[in-house]
């Protein structure tokens, strides 16, 4: 008979406290890995998960340990038979009620075999643990070879479907077969449901895709001065790159050991599913070297990362790395774990492994950029040009000299342009320059902008884009003809064009000659020209426009108003230089635009402004000559707004008065911002005169 005996804990709380399937079927596998089996076969099953080693097996005190609770025979760190311990709290077997309420051992050790058998069920239905006892029975069949066979019936459903989701991915299945370390133990899982190969994948697609291998050995890898370094494998090359001080005097300690071994990929054109599963993380989509401690897979992505210089310069981030990470520690509390040994539980020793792993990968990313780099600086190049027929081709590669010279395969003595061709130039860097002779293109001519506004001033380059084979300006003109002549006139010295009246069918016709291929080519081209339009009034608040009329309306006034108009807004953009320039030169604008309506209303013009205002503010004058002849509906609803509002604000008769401080009885100059308020009534006037133009 053996006791079932607590040390403090109740035997369900301790397996109920197991963090997790996987972490409950990798206890078992490091307990049949400690048990020196060089073989663990694992059968599951919704009914029965089986557990099968060649281990040493256990005698009947070693079954009495077993089922002791946090009682443990094994130190972390220490080796039994070649076997490193990396487990300690005597938790490792209470794993098996994370899947099933019931638990039958047999095991054989020494030829002695022995069988027992445990219920969840019944050790939790009693009070007190200390005397309960479990039958142990002996094997009598004495050919059954060394080793232990556990087996877990009564599965918890609910925990098996997490259980088989884990075992549904790839790269979770494969993680669990390699859970160990060691070449001299082989782990298979065979799950029920499916007969998928679970053997890695081969990778020999992948040579062309490495880039480079990271090396380092704590303990082999140091200088003849004693510092410790990492290795760098490129091209049959080997780069040896000295690490930190602080990283030495951590490496010095002869309990701690570690040991690194990373391949570098680019999988342009791959998958990361290329690689073998059992790097693949799928939760993050992305590869991940694996890291071992005391040869058992620590279960945790984030203490490496390969993006950790995302930061700094993409170009020195190289994400596609897998491989291993091995922390032998052969002394318990170097560094300490949380429960599901997930985490290191901060401390010296902790904090100075998460450094040296973020300091390898930053620097052996940056080193191996610069490798790159200088590989790329000393690889031959090759460049692409192109030259035309009869065209001196650039044929410059700094001061190297030419090796030899092919055209369309042949090799020649020397680069000719006299006709089309491929020529390759190599040389004597063994730089290349593939230099294509094209046929020249035929120059253009191409139209620019087909409507003109009357009495603008246009440059022939204005209208038209004139270019040579080689897309510069080298052109001759031969003919620019413009059609009617009456509506024109021409410099053909200063070569610009003015059209003097409205004019519906323009036509141009253009003959050049291209000074470089001497060919010559004709050109027909139409266009309009019209009056200056101005702004609908729901655009005519745009920034630095000062007078503009606040209808859609041709703007036929008087060319000396006209041109004082946009003089007027040239100023205004630069208002805070020109300031009083503005307001004195507003004041004459004004009059000679009340002067004209005066005029065009056939009414007797007065010497002085404000009574020509007066003259032409008459209702008989400004609403039944304008306002009220408007035609477009929103338009003449605009416009009385405005001669409304500046009547309500009694602003309409005062701003002559206004203008008139600039230029007569005052010892000073109103501020524009005093006769801002006033642009609409300008506006207003303007518009008027541009409608009793029509």
């Amino acid at each position: 008979m053996a006791k079932l005996s607590v040390s403090g804990k109740f035997i369900k709380e301790v397996s109920q406290n197991i963090p997790g399937t996987k972490f409950a079927i990798i206890e078992l596998i490091k307990n049949s890995y400690e048990a020196r089996s060089s073989s663990v076969r694992i059968y599951i099953s919704p009914e029965k998960i089986t557990i099968q080693d060649n281990g040493k097996g256990m005698n009947l005190e070693e079954i009495d340990t077993l089922l002791t609770v946090s009682d443990s025979n094994k130190i972390f760190g220490q080796e039994i038979g070649g076997v490193l311990i990396s487990g300690e709290k005597g938790l490792g077997f209470f794993s098996v009620f994370k899947f099933g309420n019931k638990v039958k051992v047999d095991t054989v050790k020494d030829s002695k075999g022995y069988s027992f058998e445990l219920d969840m069920e019944e050790i939790s239905s009693q009070k007190s643990l200390y005397n309960l006892d479990i039958p142990v029975k002996k094997i009598d069949d004495t050919k059954i070879h060394s080793g232990t066979t556990i087996t877990i019936t009564e599965i918890y459903k609910e925990t098996f479907d997490i259980f088989k989701q884990t075992l549904d991915k790839d790269d979770e299945l494969m993680r669990l077969i390699n859970v160990i370390d060691s070449p001299e133990i082989k782990v298979e899982i065979k799950k029920s449901w499916d007969e998928t190969n679970t053997e890695s994948k081969d990778i020999t697609r992948l040579d062309e895709a490495k880039i480079a291998s990271a090396l380092f050995d704590s303990k082999l890898m140091k200088n003849k001065n004693g510092n410790k370094f990492f290795k760098l494998l490129r091209n049959g090359n080997e780069y040896k790159f000295e690490i930190d001080e602080k990283f030495n005097e951590f490496f010095d300690n002869e309990n701690i050991k570690v040991n690194i071994d990373i391949s570098v990929y680019n999988l342009k054109g791959l998958s990361k599913k290329h690689l073998p599963d059992i790097y693949y993380d799928s939760v993050n989509d992305r590869v991940v070297p694996l890291i071992y401690i005391n040869k058992c897979l620590f279960d945790n992505y984030t203490l490496y990362n390969s993006e950790i210089n995302s930061f700094k310069r993409n170009k020195q981030v190289f994400r596609q790395q897998v491989g291993k990470i091995s922390l032998i520690l052969t002394s318990p509390d170097l560094i300490s774990f949380n429960s599901d040994r997930t985490k290191m539980t901060e401390s010296v020793n902790s904090i100075l492994f998460q450094e040296f792993l973020n300091y390898f990968s930053s620097n052996m990313q940056i080193f191996l950029r610069n490798i790159l780099d200088k590989e790329l600086e000393k690889k031959p190049k090759i460049y692409n040009r192109t030259c035309f027929i009869n065209q001196t081709p650039d044929l410059k590669n700094d001061n190297y000299k030419i090796k030899y010279i092919t055209h369309n395969e042949e090799k020649k003595d020397k680069v000719t342009t006299d006709s089309t061709g491929t020529w390759e130039i190599v040389y004597s860097n063994n730089d290349k320059v593939i230099l294509d002779v094209l046929e020249r293109p035929d120059p253009i001519i191409k139209q620019k902008i087909s409507e003109f506004l009357v009495g603008n001033e246009y440059r022939f380059d204005d209208l038209f884009i004139f270019e040579d084979c080689e897309s510069t300006r080298k052109i001759k003109p031969l003919e620019f003809t413009v059609t009617p002549e009456d509506c024109r006139s021409m410099n053909s010295k200063l070569k610009t064009i003015t059209f003097n009246r409205p004019c519906s069918n323009i036509f141009f016709e253009i003959s050049i000659e291209d000074k470089i291929s001497s060919k010559k080519i004709n050109g027909k081209y139409k266009g309009v020209s019209q009056f200056p339009i101005s702004n609908r009034t729901s655009k005519v608040g745009i920034e630095d426009v000062m007078v503009h009329p606040l209808m859609q309306i041709d703007q036929n006034v008087k060319e000396d108003i006209y041109i004082f108009k946009n003089q007027l807004n040239d100023i205004y953009k630069d208002r805070k230089k020109y300031e009083y320039i503005l307001i004195s030169s507003l004041r004459t604008f004004v009059e000679l635009v009340v002067n004209d309506i005066v005029e065009k209303l056939g009414e007797k013009q007065d010497k002085y402004l404000e009574k020509n205002f007066k003259i032409i503010s008459a209702s008989k004058n400004i609403k039944d000559r304008f306002i009220n002849k408007i035609q477009n509906e929103r338009e003449k609803a605009g416009v009385l707004e405005i001669y409304n509002q500046a009547f309500s604000q009694g602003r309409y008769d005062g701003t002559i008065s206004y203008l008139n401080l600039t230029t007569h009885g005052a010892g000073r100059i109103i501020s524009l911002k005093q006769i801002e308020i006033d642009f609409p009534i300008i506006n207003l006037l303007y518009t008027y005169l541009c409608f009793l133009n029509l």
